[in-house]
């Protein structure tokens, strides 16, 4: 048998077999969306982050990559990705592996969806990231650009103002601005039923004669975070185009049975020596999900401490 009728017989393998695993969002929207812009707030950089739910308003199953464009920059050097995750079990965060692709005027970051979503069901995410836009200058202003590569059926932007900065501007000029227990003002825009492509921007200029953030990360934290940055780098490089998945999935099929034997046993024996380390895991996950309703204004600080005891005797 020739290479070119081998080739052609797995790739037909892999259409019986993955008929999903090439489709690239078809049927997804976004039902909400939420952009937070938080220039200087535990960082000198710019803190950004993107929760939301897709739902797949399609007529078939989908199972493949969701995808969120981002601004261009160097990492680790000025920015760095500290969550890209899928919500899972009522609110826990399942980080998972990324990539990154240069898209000219900004980058996709995409993952693979770990389940299959049917029609109607949906998908909500989590993305968090650090980039630095502007220089030390007292005089502070960046541009932040927006465009979805999909629907979203309500979107809302908000633009959280350092302490210490005087002569905030934000243009377009924000629908409504409030003040959080915490001092901080919180500049909002609301949209509904932003098509796909569609592209806003925002400026955001202001005063600061300093370049400290408004709050201090706990070091624990900063080290947690870290961490997860290093894994997420290492693991971006070894995730591939869908339609390498399916050839050799299907090509491992196509190998004989004992190969999948020994990759099961494989994978076994993976599982026995990291499974003393999921207990720390999932604690960590449940840190930084204390740590985020903490900053968001959602519960006190003596209450974070209580469920940080809690957490500790739980997990530790």
């Amino acid at each position: 048998m020739s290479i070119i009728k081998k080739v052609l017989l797995v790739l037909l393998f892999a259409a019986l077999l993955f008929p999903n695993a090439v489709v690239a969002g078809e049927g997804m929207e976004l039902k909400n969306f939420s952009v937070d812009i938080w220039p200087e707030y535990d960082d000198p950089r710019v803190l950004v982050i993107y929760q939301g739910t897709f739902v797949n308003a399609g007529n078939s199953d989908f199972s493949g990559y969701v995808k969120f464009n981002i601004p261009k920059f160097d990492i680790p050097k000025e920015g760095q990705i500290s969550m890209a995750c899928e919500i899972i079990n009522g609110g826990n965060h399942s980080c998972q592996p990324y990539n990154l692709e240069d898209k000219g005027d900004y980058v996709e970051l995409s993952w693979k969806t770990t389940r299959v979503i049917k029609p109607g069901q949906e998908y909500p995410v989590f993305l968090e990231f650090y980039y630095l836009p502007f220089t030390s200058d007292p005089q502070k202003s960046f541009n932040y650009g927006l465009i979805s590569d999909y629907d979203i059926q309500a979107l809302t932007v908000n633009i959280k103002q350092p302490l210490r900065a005087e002569d905030f501007k934000v243009t377009p000029q924000p629908l409504t601005t409030n003040v959080d227990t915490k001092g901080f003002s919180n500049h909002k825009l609301n949209y509904s039923d932003i098509s796909a492509q569609e592209k806003l921007n925002y400026k955001i200029e202001y005063i600061k004669n300093d370049n400290e953030p408004s709050i201090q990360k706990e070091q624990q934290q900063q080290s947690s975070e870290a961490n997860s940055q290093n894994t997420g780098l290492q693991k971006t490089n070894a995730w591939k185009n869908p339609l390498i998945y399916t050839i050799i999935g299907a090509s491992i099929i196509i190998m004989g049975g004992f190969i999948v034997l020994g990759l099961l046993k494989s994978n076994g024996k993976k599982r026995l020596n990291t499974k003393s380390k999921s207990t720390d895991s999932e604690f960590l996950k449940e840190k930084k999900k204390l740590r985020q309703m903490l900053t968001k204004g959602q519960i006190s600080e003596q209450t974070y401490r209580e469920l940080i005891e809690d957490l500790e005797e739980e997990y530790l």
